[in-house]
């Protein structure tokens, strides 16, 4: 695989071909390639049952790794020179990726605990770590959706998963905004101007979400039975219906959005600079022991003294939420903030 630019970061796959990092690799499908020599590598692996860990673990990790308890959670543990993993184990497989302390190589590693096909879970541990990776890098990684207007507003999305992030991208994506990111987006400050960059990726579209645009619905229509995911999603890479639709470029951000799918008619409704920050806080952490960065405190405080944030209640029609937003969002000057 070519090396990928993620956030500004050239990061470079190894490993022998697996479901693993064939499934890393459709991940990172949707950013830019880059002939540069990689700053960071990301090593993966997939191992058998009966491979032992011992030369693969490092040695701080191998206990955490060993005794891991089945959980549905994802849990982060902590080294003591700046190195960090996130683990996961069902009866099935268990699932570690960690960063070395020198943040020069990340890895992922899976191994089966039974014979036969078992499922992979690839981003759930692998995102908490790149979370850790730009911290160090002071760049604040969201869970959120992100996209720059035609007239160079950048608009940051939050919402929990399923409450509309994909849905709202889409509805401002087919009125020519562009799109940084509808999941990972990181937020750094420059020059004290906030900026965002999102890591693109394939979208995961529900058979409502699809029903609500009509371009979907003929464009899914074209795909093969393989972009079905077990949860019923269909995976479309945006650029196949929306011809502009993907920037990997920084973009200033101008206004932070919460999505509420509760109201008669699409309205922004200004969100104190407290609650907004608890968002931001919320949407920074991916995994259980997480704990907040400096970074994303410094980051996030210095972008709410100077840009307004909205409860931004969608309205019933997705369709007509686009246009309307395009709209509000040109008119919001002077920016003006709720402490």
């Amino acid at each position: 695989m070519d090396c990928v630019n993620i956030c500004g970061v050239p990061f470079l796959l190894q490993g022998e071909a697996s479901p693993a990092h064939a499934a890393i690799a459709e991940m990172f499908r949707c950013l830019p390639r880059q002939n540069a020599a990689p700053g960071v590598t990301l090593c993966v692996r997939q191992l058998e049952q009966e491979t032992s860990l011992n030369r693969y673990l490092p040695a701080w990790l191998l206990a955490h790794v060993v005794n891991l308890p089945e959980s549905d959670e994802v849990q982060l543990v902590y080294g003591d020179t700046g190195n960090c993993a996130a683990l996961a184990a069902n009866e099935l497989t268990r699932y570690c990726a960690w960063m070395d302390a020198g943040t020069q190589h990340l890895h992922y590693l899976a191994q089966k605990r039974t014979a036969g096909l078992t499922p992979l879970s690839v981003s759930s541990v692998l995102v908490p770590v790149l979370r850790e990776f730009f911290a160090v890098q002071d760049k604040v990684l969201l869970h959120a959706a992100a996209l720059q207007t035609p007239s160079g507003h950048g608009v940051l999305l939050l919402a929990e998963s399923g409450g509309g992030k994909t849905t709202t991208a889409l509805s401002l994506l087919r009125s020519g905004a562009r799109l940084l990111a509808d999941d990972l987006v990181t937020l750094q400050t420059v020059d004290n101007t906030t900026h965002m960059q999102g890591i693109a990726e394939a979208l995961n579209l529900s058979a409502q979400t699809i029903a609500f645009f009509p371009e979907l619905e003929n464009a899914v229509r074209a795909l093969p039975t393989q972009t079905v995911l077990p949860n019923g999603k269909r995976v479309l890479a945006a650029d196949a219906v929306y011809g502009q639709a993907y920037t990997h470029e920084p973009c200033p951000l101008h206004a932070i959005c919460v999505l509420q799918i509760d109201r008669d008619k699409p309205l922004l409704q200004p969100l104190s600079v407290q609650h907004a920050f608890g968002l931001l806080l919320h949407a920074h952490t991916f995994a259980r022991g997480q704990r907040p960065s400096h970074a994303a405190m410094a980051v996030c405080s210095s972008a709410l003294e100077t840009l307004p944030a909205y409860t931004l209640f969608s309205g019933p029609n997705p369709q007509a939420l686009g246009p309307w937003l395009m709209d509000a969002l040109q008119n919001l000057h002077p920016l003006k903030k709720v402490c």
